[in-house]
């Protein structure tokens, strides 16, 4: 097996390699409750942007390549850009949920803090 077949088969595995060691960390402190939202929103963001920069770089990295695959590495290729959109999609959506939670946290501790959304001290009666 050549240098470029190499380098194909490990770009696929890449960004799931990352994920079998995020999602289940991330999973157990959500379970715990130790998950603040401000980590679940940054992660979030930036499991989204290695996401779509796989999925955006890989049809790149294999037009580049200067050699015929066969016709089951393009189904590959293809199964492996699909998949990297789906979970592009799915950590949108937990973007948008995490951010939710961000702003009903900020709220929860502006109630807390007796401060209004200006930054103005509310009198309490």
């Amino acid at each position: 097996m050549n240098f470029f077949l190499r380098g194909q088969i490990i770009w696929l595995f890449i960004p799931i390699a990352i994920e079998t060691f995020h999602v289940p960390i991330q999973l157990w402190l959500y379970a715990r409750n130790l998950l603040h939202p401000i980590a679940a929103l940054v992660l979030s963001f930036c499991f989204m942007g290695l996401w779509v920069s796989f999925s955006v770089l890989a049809p790149l990295i294999d037009a580049c390549v200067e050699q015929k695959f066969p016709d089951a590495w393009n189904g590959l290729f293809w199964a492996r850009q699909v998949t990297g959109y789906l979970i592009t999609l799915l950590y949108l959506a937990y973007f948008g949920f995490s951010c939710a939670a961000v702003h009903h946290w900020r709220s929860g501790k502006k109630a807390v803090d007796g401060t209004s959304s200006d930054g103005d001290i509310e009198m309490k009666a």
